[in-house]
């Protein structure tokens, strides 16, 4: 068993290599839905959330919300481009329209430059489609030129430290895609695999969520 890192770059390197020998591999960090799709594989297992789910579900919603112009900044590797692919051809199904586009080279500094471009578009939402520390200083870029209340903002890759470093009016501003079922009910998530039962839980004042149990053997 071979268990890979969380950089795209270097997890389709080693999915291939591995696909190649017939040697299980569990991708528990990168999210590029290419070795989970175009180069699937029996031996490959995408343990790790994946492109496709974190960009379609913002770019569906909140264009059916009616903010249907939308503005990315990418991070220029398989990922980021991978987040913009999957965006654009989701909010474009729902009606929408991407007005521009900019990649940051990975581990950039200065995101002025980019978010210049964002304002000048004249979109309503801004798409960040890096994350970590990408993400965490193109918000401080933002701030500091005042862009928080013109465009909403969406974080296509988030956790739960990006969010212990914001204070609460960004986190206030700030919308991210996470897993889960939703609202869906005891009964449809039963329907979904009725070898997999569920759990509901509602810690006050969280909705109900349905959380997937694993079944016992």
């Amino acid at each position: 068993m071979v268990i890979s890192g969380v950089n795209s770059d270097p997890s389709l390197a080693m999915t291939a290599v591995a696909a190649q020998h017939g040697k299980p591999i569990l991708v528990v960090g990168a999210d590029t839905s290419v070795q989970a799709r175009e180069r699937s594989a029996p031996s490959i297992i995408q343990y790790a959330y994946s492109t496709v789910a974190l960009a379609t579900v913002p770019g569906l919603a909140l264009t059916r919300q009616g903010l249907k112009r939308w503005f990315f900044v990418t991070a220029d590797y398989p990922f980021g481009r991978e987040l913009q692919a999957h965006g654009t051809h989701a909010i474009e199904s729902a009606g929408g329209t991407v007005v521009g586009s900019v990649k940051n080279p990975h581990g950039e500094n200065d995101f002025s430059p980019f978010l210049q471009a964002a304002r000048d578009s004249k979109a309503e939402v801004l798409g960040l489609a890096n994350g970590h520390a990408e993400l965490l200083k193109a918000m401080a870029a933002m701030e500091k030129m005042n862009l928080t209340g013109r465009m909403k903002l969406v974080g296509l890759l988030t956790f739960i430290d990006d969010i212990h470093e914001m204070d609460l009016r960004k986190r206030r501003i700030f919308t991210l895609p996470t897993a889960g079922f939703g609202r869906a009910t005891q009964k449809a998530a039963n329907g979904r695999n009725a070898s997999t039962p569920v759990k509901i839980v509602c810690p006050p004042p969280c909705r109900r969520q349905i959380i997937p149990q694993p079944c016992s053997t």
